[in-house]
């Protein structure tokens, strides 16, 4: 969308219900930062991180999966 158009519907708030839907939803989930990244619904992530983080959660949730089977 470019950003008069962007501009010209948040004016008129023809996107007011989808964003009060989506803040609902992140509220129930604990979402209080820009970015959170939510894994396997038990990691999460706020806020930029390094790659270190990721990796970290990654390797923990590659671990578990091999070792179910």
């Amino acid at each position: 969308m470019d950003p008069d158009e962007m501009q010209f519907e948040t004016e008129a708030g023809n996107y007011r219900d989808v964003l009060d839907t989506q803040l609902e939803k992140a509220y129930a989930l604990g979402i209080t930062a820009v970015p959170t990244y939510i894994m396997s619904d038990k990691y999460r992530i706020e806020g930029a991180q390094p790659f270190d983080v990721f990796e970290q959660i990654l390797t923990k949730l590659a671990g578990k999966h091999k070792e179910s089977p």
